[in-house]
């Protein structure tokens, strides 16, 4: 037998019914927030993933190798968590784009060259372009 509620019990259930939607819809906003966090973490650590196996791969720039590739060739193992097909997906990227890799595949022994210093080239990074003042320096000044 339930007895009846007394006036400020009614108040306060019509109060707390009254909350029910506001609170509903702030958990459908932080579920989505959480949804989008999840997300963004789950695309920097495959990110990750392939920027470490693209720099073994001898990719010029991979940093951005996880943009290129085609995301439908992964796939993620439900239990582990690991993201499988890494390898395959830029192997496939390097058929279509082989201008991507420009250094030779890490993780072996190095192609030894023979000859002598090569000089640098003028855009290589970090070199720049000599004045016009310098380059009289460099050849004994006038003559």
């Amino acid at each position: 037998m339930t007895t009846p509620l007394n006036h400020d019990e009614r108040a306060e259930l019509e109060r707390l019914r009254a909350e029910v939607p506001a609170l509903r819809a702030k958990n459908k906003e932080t579920s989505a927030r959480l949804a989008t966090a999840h997300e963004t973490i789950e695309t920097m650590k495959l990110g990750r993933e392939v920027e470490a196996v693209a720099r073994t791969m001898g990719f010029e720039y991979p940093d951005i190798a996880h943009q290129l590739i085609d995301r439908g060739a992964l796939t993620v193992d439900p239990e582990t968590g690991e993201t499988q097909g890494i390898r395959a997906a830029l192997q496939a990227l390097l058929k279509d784009r082989p201008g991507l890799q420009t250094a030779p595949p890490r993780g072996g022994t190095p192609v030894r060259e023979t000859g002598g210093a090569q000089p640098a080239a003028a855009d290589a990074p970090g070199t720049r372009a000599l004045t016009p003042t310098e380059d009289l320096l460099l050849q004994g000044g006038y003559h």
